[in-house]
């Protein structure tokens, strides 16, 4: 090039510059050249981390695997010769690219070292919450953020001051129709497919193929985040026929709830809440002796949630809508909800948090709720971002029994905010040390400050229980946990205190996702339904957890959940990182009539989630 003066290439026009065909082939290659290894270099940053927490092991293990490079590789390559199409200008498109893949790649480097979950397609609509969450965490430039930064820094610099080649607009037109028409194909025939992502790519000679996370992890950020937006898009099961779903529930019918049975259902789903001592922890039988005292009246199991560390809305959605697995409403969906407004309930509820996040706001109503509360509008008067226990349960109860007193039946159903983590890790935050072991200085800030909060609760549980139980009115009392909590980045707490979370063994997958649940009543509701509400229920996934509930109160239910029912007996855990529990025992491969049960219940739910059954007139 001859001083500062711009170069079109590609029947490019300065042929004082490019005249001889050597030199031209140079100044093409030059310029495709550097766009080539500059998608080449985002690539290895957006590698780089993408191995999380993990070893560098795992990089060398992309390098070794050339169909993983190359899948991360070709989206980053057609998105930045798209952008060179529409901008003109390499350094440019090069500086767009970046912004967008290696943020993106950023954001899932956190979301591994925080929650040990990687960045899905799905967590787009969530990214607001994801920020109003954030502040707790320690977000910092890292040595390998901090790298990513300079070499986009460099690279851009080089490419302002040295490839400074344009195309004409022919040229771009052309190349920009040619990379739009390759999305299609690409996604139907190699993003999308399950045996490209669950066979070809395999890459486990450093990670567990039992870990949904390690899974993604395994194979990059780039690729199995595009691959991830089939689990987003509510598309049919394989072989889905619409006919044969009515008429696997042709063979139930909906039951009306007796009126001598209606009872008044308080539930409440508990942030972060887990009973430790069920996974070996010692030294910890005080801080749960109310709790253990409260559940021998009860009617209690294990809940073996979808999610560790976060993802409230997976359980509490689950719970409603009896689905296996989570999905973004966007209109009215059939749910236990709206069968129990049909029943003559009001349904209503609370969340001391923004109303915005998850789009609680809108998909409640979308659930059946009639009215809920929020931040926004209430809570907000007890400070932000945190309503605690002690505010919220007697302003739950205040609500819950004026709806009792104007002779409503009424099911609540309220989430605590109390307990989200992460805790702090250099001070304690409910007062004197609630245990004492022999842990790392950050791993004991963490687990006094979880468990400070942890008897916090339970002392407002049992306030709660004994105000219910001075009603004369009828009332059940649900209360669950949605996950296990954030103990410390990469679960170091729980390594410390030697919980396996091996979730290949039985017991380190109940270990990862488990918690407990629990049906009380008082003695009208005993007295109403026939039944002492106290034993020990099964194992169940929270799709499962309403049919528990109304089996104890004696109720038939929807014909959705008659033919859960069934399900319930043989696959009681689906958990949607692809695994079950099947006779006690955990597993990734079912087959035979399993799997055909499986199928169906996949071809019902979506037939469910597509026709919407109950009357417009009660929304």
């Amino acid at each position: 090039m001859t001083g500062t003066k711009e170069r079109s290439f590609l029947f490019g026009t300065d042929a004082a510059a490019c005249a001889e065909p050597g030199k031209r082939f140079g100044f093409y290659l030059w310029n495709f050249g550097i766009l080539l290894l500059s998608a080449a270099g985002l690539c290895f940053l957006s590698l780089l981390l993408g191995i999380g927490t993990g070893g560098r092991v795992l990089l060398i293990d992309y390098l070794r695997h050339p169909l993983i490079f190359f899948l991360n590789f070709l989206p980053i390559l057609l998105f930045e010769l798209l952008m060179f199409c529409l901008i003109n200008r390499t350094w440019a498109a090069f500086l767009t690219t970046a912004a967008v893949f290696i943020t993106a790649s950023v954001g899932n480097y956190f979301k591994l070292m925080f929650r040990d979950d990687p960045f899905m397609f799905s967590d787009i609509s969530a990214i607001h919450t994801a920020l109003g969450v954030s502040s707790g965490y320690n977000i910092t430039l890292t040595r390998r953020i901090a790298i990513c930064l300079a070499c986009i820094v460099i690279g851009t610099l080089f490419m302002y001051f040295f490839v400074r080649g344009r195309a004409k607009g022919s040229f771009r037109i052309a190349a920009a129709i040619v990379i739009a028409a390759s999305v299609w194909p690409l996604w139907t025939f190699v993003y999308s497919s399950a045996d490209i992502y669950n066979v070809k790519t395999e890459n486990f000679d450093h990670v567990s193929r039992w870990e949904a996370t390690d899974v993604f992890t395994s194979k990059g950020f780039v690729y199995p985040f595009i691959h991830s937006i089939s689990a987003a898009i509510d598309t049919p099961p394989d072989g889905y026929d619409e006919n044969l779903a009515e008429n696997e529930l042709s063979a139930y019918s909906d039951s009306d709830i007796p009126e001598s049975k209606k009872v008044n259902i308080l539930t409440i789903q508990l942030e972060a809440f887990a009973d430790l001592t069920t996974v070996g922890m010692q030294g910890i039988d005080d801080i749960y002796a109310d709790y253990h005292t409260l559940e021998a009246e009860s009617y209690t199991g294990n809940l073996i949630t979808n999610v560790f560390g976060g993802g409230t809305i997976n359980t509490e959605r689950c719970f409603l809508t009896g689905y296996t697995q989570l999905k973004d409403y966007r209109r009215n969906v059939n749910s236990y909800v709206w069968y129990l407004r049909e029943q003559g309930y009001t349904a209503n509820g609370s969340h001391p948090c923004l109303r915005t996040f998850y789009n609680r706001y809108n998909v409640n109503r979308y659930l059946g709720f009639e009215d809920y509360l929020f931040t926004e509008g209430y809570y907000e008067k007890y400070g932000y971002p945190v309503t605690y226990d002690e505010e919220f349960f007697p302003d739950m109860l205040k609500f819950f029994k004026d709806d009792v007193a104007d002779g409503k039946n009424v099911f609540s159903f309220n989430v605590t905010y109390q307990g989200h983590g992460p805790y702090s890790t250099d001070r304690l935050d409910w007062g004197d040390p609630v245990w004492d072991g022999d842990v790392s200085e950050y791993s004991y800030y963490v687990i006094n400050n979880y468990l400070g909060s942890v008897k916090d609760t339970i002392e407002r549980l049992c306030e709660l229980k004994a105000e219910l139980e001075a009603m004369d009115e009828p009332v059940v009392l649900v209360v669950y946990g949605d996950h296990k909590p954030w103990l410390g980045d990469n679960s170091v707490t729980y390594d410390e205190l030697g919980i396996n979370l091996d979730r290949s063994t039985t017991e380190g997958f109940k270990n990862y996702y488990s918690t407990r649940y629990l049906i009380w009543a008082n003695d009208a509701a005993k007295e109403a339904c026939d039944n002492d509400f106290t034993g020990s229920g099964p194992d169940i996934s929270p799709c499962y957890l309403m049919n528990v509930l109304f089996s104890q109160l004696g109720w038939d239910g929807t014909t959705y959940m008659k033919f859960m029912n069934d399900a319930l007996s043989s696959l009681p855990v689906i958990n949607t990182s692809g695994f079950y529990l099947v006779d006690g025992e955990v597993t990734d491969s079912i087959s035979g009539s399993l799997l055909d049960q499986k199928q169906t219940i996949d071809a019902v739910q979506y037939y469910m989630r597509r026709n919407f059954k109950f009357s417009e007139a009660a929304s």
